[in-house]
């Protein structure tokens, strides 16, 4: 085989090559913007704990900054490359991180394949987290813990012990405890190594690994919290706010099929083969007990499984290397190869999710995809110290750029600074309009910059008045300041553009919704101009879906129509299928617009049923009346009666016709007569 032939440290570098590459994807979260914020105030104050000013002025206390290293290295690189440096700084830490697990999984068991294969399925897994966030400096740091750990074995009853090691492990544990809270799990790793030399009587190595233990928990003590280190791990494991914070919750059910858009099919993977190894007896105390370390982490918060995967590793190549032995030549190869090709699926169901939900992948594209952008060039108007409201994210961005312009509200430094009351506070109100409206009078909300798809959005969408547009956000003022609603736009849900786009001031997009020249300018002007304008000047303004993936579906969905009206029905029919498949809302228009016609019955018929299958028994009535005209006009009896008798059973009378040819058609009696029903049900006046 070709692995076995090649260098231990050449697979490293080419499994370190692989990650880095997984790491280039723009900056998908709103987390490194807050610790670039927090990392900035740390230079400026010279101090671990730092004054707010950026957050509303009632929240008055002082914000400590445990990852402090972190956050100033992180704003060194956006202060020197810009949002391209976070990018490449993710990449340097997923490549040197990578490389530090394959040689701790290699120092367990010197199995050149088995470490290859155990590496990538731990990599399916820590990829997700993958972005420019204290965690990335954290992976090395736990490798190299598990790496040393390992030299702080005994090899045999004659092998001196190792010195040199309680050093290292001592300057990892200080370096974690300045970049991430997992420090923690540090001197806890080394403890079944103690329980283990202390059994088997090598008690060098029991007093080696308590000079290193004491080593670790001093190190532990030079974090920001100092002794309150306690206070800060029981703050992030438990609590109202975690219980509502997507990254703090337990994995569901769900999370955990095999295949889903998770990092759980390359733990489950090493996990199967740790336990199988456990029951031969063929894993040591030390690695089984990390194994369930990682597990019990991971089965706390879904956001450790990449680390589970890495604590399960040593447990995982112990139990590959025991599955081997003993097998012949042709059915020891053929075993590997099968945990290989599972381990590859599951790296490739990661990086195919990664791209679909956090890409593009291998390019990294400006802030307008993910960040409000917009927001930030309408907030630069108001006068410093705007009090304003925004998302759980959102508000890190605009914090970070405007640099105390605007003070914003509760973000993702839940629960690091704002606590359980001031999260619940911030849910409440966005539940409907009336706790908006109090709330704004007790903070002083001058302008409110939520998630198009979130309950804010909708609790605001009648209240305040939308005065700029983002791929993901919407911008909100009182109708106090004398702005007028922007026409045609459409504030809350995946659709920016109205039906009735064209009957709003020809070019209100460009002047009024997003900056001149930005990517969503570029958009809103190519749907208004595709619909009710210039075809060229559309084909000029519209960007490319790489460069505002978050909206790829929309910009393809101009596309179909810009297709359609240049009279290319193949083109538009694959896309529109396509579409169908991966990104059915974005079809809404079409569906509703005249230009569906066009294209072929089974072309509109995937655009339907893509939709409907999409919002299932919440389908709008008039989708499925067209769905069954489309399943009608293709003698699809079937087809037309599931979706005609739902579209009646809502009122929509333009599935009459369909009504009336099922009650004269259809070939079963109880079919035409229920058609007949319906139809007599739908026209009669009702009382």
């Amino acid at each position: 085989m070709l692995i076995p032939r090649l260098r231990p440290n050449t697979v490293a570098l080419m499994l370190g090559a692989v990650a880095a590459i997984l790491a280039w994807h723009p900056v998908f979260e709103s987390d490194p913007y807050w610790h670039m914020l927090l990392g900035r105030e740390v230079l400026r104050q010279g101090t671990r704990t730092v004054v707010e000013h950026y957050a509303h002025p009632a929240f008055t206390a002082p914000c400590i900054v445990p990852e402090w290293l972190w956050d100033v290295t992180v704003y060194g690189m956006y202060e020197a490359v810009g949002s391209r440096g976070l990018v490449v700084w993710t990449m340097m830490f997923a490549g040197f991180g990578t490389w530090l697990v394959w040689h701790a999984v290699y120092r367990t068991c010197a199995d050149t394949v088995a470490t290859t294969i155990v590496t990538m399925a731990v990599l399916s897994s820590l990829a997700w987290r993958f972005e420019a966030r204290p965690e990335m400096a954290a992976i090395p740091c736990l490798a190299g813990v598990l790496w040393l750990r390992e030299t702080l074995r005994p090899r045999s009853a004659t092998e001196a012990p190792a010195k040199r090691v309680v050093l290292g492990l001592t300057a990892i544990t200080f370096v974690w405890a300045q970049v991430h809270g997992s420090f923690v799990l540090a001197p806890a790793l080394v403890v079944p190594v103690a329980v283990e030399c202390w059994w088997t009587g090598h008690r060098a190595r029991v007093r080696q690994c308590g000079w290193a233990l004491a080593g670790m928990l001093a190190a532990s003590l030079t974090s920001a919290h100092g002794l309150g280190v306690v206070s800060y791990v029981l703050a992030h494991s438990g609590g109202d706010a975690t219980a509502h914070i997507l990254d703090m919750k337990p994995p569901t059910v769900a999370a955990m099929a095999p295949l889903a858009s998770s990092a759980f099919a390359g733990l489950a993977l090493l996990g199967t083969v740790a336990v199988v190894g456990a029951l031969r007896g063929a894993v040591s105390f030390v690695h089984w007990t990390t194994a369930l370390l990682g597990v019990a982490l991971y089965l706390t918060a879904h956001r450790f499984a990449g680390t589970a995967a890495l604590l399960v590793a040593p447990a995982a190549i112990q139990g590959f290397v025991e599955l081997s032995r003993g097998m012949s030549g042709l059915t020891r190869r053929s075993g590997r190869i099968a945990l290989g090709l599972l381990a590859a699926l599951a790296l490739f169901a990661s990086v195919r999710s990664l791209h679909r939900e956090r890409g593009p992948l291998f390019e990294a594209v400006g802030d307008s995809a993910y960040h409000p952008t917009s927001a930030r060039e309408r907030l630069r108007r108001f006068p410093k110290g705007t009090n304003v409201f925004t998302d759980y994210r959102g508000g890190a961005e605009l914090a970070f750029w405007l640099d105390g312009r605007v003070r914003t509200f509760v973000d993702g430094r839940t629960p690091l600074y704002f606590d359980d009351t001031d999260m619940a506070i911030a849910r409440d109100a966005t539940l409907d309009t009336a706790r908006f409206m109090r709330a704004a009078e007790r903070y002083g909300w001058r302008a409110a910059v939520v998630e198009r798809t979130g309950s804010a959005c909708a609790a605001l969408e009648h209240a305040w008045v939308p005065v700029a547009a983002d791929a993901l956000y919407t911008t909100f003022v009182p109708p106090t300041d004398g702005e007028l609603p922007i026409p045609g736009f459409v504030p809350c849900g995946p659709e920016l553009v109205a039906p009735n786009v064209c009957e709003a001031d020809p070019g209100w997009v460009l002047r009024t919704a997003a900056p001149d020249g930005s990517p969503v300018a570029g958009y809103l002007a190519a749907a208004e101009q595709t619909r009710c304008g210039d075809i060229a000047l559309a084909e000029g303004t519209l960007p490319s879906p790489r460069a505002l993936w978050s909206l790829r579906g929309p910009v393809h969905a101009v596309e179909v129509l810009l297709h359609i009206r240049r009279h290319e029905i193949e083109r538009a029919q694959e896309l529109a299928e396509a579409l169908a498949r991966s990104e059915p809302m974005s079809l809404m228009y079409l569906a509703a617009s005249p230009a569906l016609d066009a294209l072929p019955l089974a072309a509109q018929r995937s655009v339907l049923e893509g939709i409907a299958a999409q919002m299932d028994d919440e389908t709008l009535p008039w989708v499925r009346s067209q769905l069954a005209i489309v399943c009608a006009a293709q003698g699809d009896a079937s087809c037309a009666k599931f979706h005609a008798f739902r579209a009646a059973l809502a009122g929509d009378p333009a599935v009459t016709r369909v009504l009336e040819w099922l009650a004269q058609t259809a070939g079963d009696p109880r079919t035409r007569a229920d058609a007949h029903a319906w139809r007599k049900t739908l026209v009669s006046p009702r009382p």
